[in-house]
């Protein structure tokens, strides 16, 4: 019974400390709560602080947008070889599979979200090159990506992925 019950016991303080208590740290303890919560919460600190600096927002959009375009890619040269894997060796549990999605409408949303980031991504380095009078700019590979991305929500053959599409 004693293995399955925990008792607090009440441990010596020093007088100008707070009191505290021994628990045994599996089940709970001051520090194990401090721990779980600092793990949720200090990625959150990281993120806030990475991306309120310009220069890592563009960083991690920019490597989402090369990431969904890579994937557009192996998808689009899946559906010419038609061999009817995922990534050339795994079967597939359905006929509608796009790329390394096994369902067609979630392909389609990731690719549209990914498109909507590069066409953001190419207006705002097209706005900013114009605004400095720029000779070139990083706008038409951005574009590049999300001609790329549109050919591949085009490609899913998901009806409501190329209507969001066009409503974008």
């Amino acid at each position: 019974e004693t293995e399955k019950t925990w008792w607090l016991w009440p441990i010596p303080h020093v007088s100008w400390l707070p009191t505290g208590l021994q628990t045994p740290f599996a089940q709970a303890s001051p520090w194990r709560s401090l721990m779980i919560y600092a793990s949720a919460w200090l990625p959150v600190c990281a993120v806030w602080i990475g991306c309120t600096r310009r220069r890592s927002l563009q960083f991690l959009l920019t490597t989402i947008a090369v990431n969904a375009c890579v994937l557009a890619v192996v998808g689009i040269v899946q559906r010419f070889e038609g061999n009817g894997k995922v990534l050339w060796f795994i079967p597939a549990p359905a006929s509608y599979f796009v790329s390394t999605f096994f369902y067609k409408n979630h392909a389609a949303a990731y690719f549209n979200l990914g498109l909507a980031l590069s066409a953001g991504l190419a207006f705002w380095h097209f706005v900013r090159s114009r605004r400095r009078l720029s000779k070139s700019s990083p706008a038409g590979i951005h574009a590049f990506l999300a001609a790329t991305l549109a050919l591949m929500v085009l490609f899913s053959f998901s009806r409501t992925g190329a209507l969001l599409m066009l409503a974008f």
